[in-house]
C-alpha cells in the first residue's frame, strides 16, 4: 500500500510540473497560451431602463459570472474561467473577461473584453467570436421584449 501511495504522489507531481513548465512531450500541455483584448460597442434601437439586468441575463445564459455592478455609472463586468480541473486534467486554460458600459442615455452598449487562453480559447478570433455571440444574444434577448 505504501508503494502505491508514492506511486500516486510522484504522478500528480510529475503532472503538476509538466502542466507548469508546457511540456511538450504531453501534447497538450504544450500548447502556449495566448491572449487577446479590444472594445466594440453597439447601438440599441430604443433605449431600456433594465439594459444591466439583460446584460447580466444573457451573461450568465453564455456561462459568465457577474463580476462587478455599479448602476451609477452603468457599468457591468462579467468574466468568466475554465475550471481548475481542466487545467489539471488536460491542460486547458481559459479565461475571458467582458465589461459593458451604457452610454448616451441608453442608446449606446461600449464593449471592453479580454480572452486568454491555449488549444486555440486565447486568440483574435475566439475574442471576436466571444463579442458576436454575446450581441447576437442581446438583440435576441431585446426583440423578444
Amino acid at each position: 500500500m505504501c508503494r502505491l501511495r508514492q506511486f500516486i504522489v510522484l504522478f500528480a507531481l510529475l503532472g503538476v510540473l509538466s502542466f507548469s513548465v508546457g511540456c511538450p512531450e504531453v501534447g497538450f500541455y504544450g500548447s502556449t497560451p495566448q491572449s487577446f483584448s479590444g472594445t466594440d460597442s453597439m447601438t440599441l434601437t430604443t433605449p431600456r431602463a433594465d439594459i444591466l439586468d439583460v446584460v447580466a441575463e444573457v451573461g450568465k445564459s453564455m456561462g459568465y459570472d457577474v463580476t462587478s455592478l455599479d448602476k451609477n455609472s452603468q457599468t457591468i463586468s462579467l468574466g468568466f474561467s475554465e475550471h481548475p480541473g481542466m487545467a489539471l486534467l488536460i491542460g486547458k486554460v481559459n479565461y475571458s473577461s467582458l465589461s459593458v458600459s451604457v452610454q448616451d442615455g441608453g442608446k449606446k452598449l461600449a464593449f471592453s473584453y479580454s480572452i486568454m487562453g491555449n488549444l486555440g480559447s486565447g486568440d483574435q478570433e475566439a475574442a471576436e467570436k466571444l463579442v458576436t455571440d454575446f450581441k447576437t444574444k442581446i438583440t435576441e434577448r431585446l426583440s423578444a421584449t
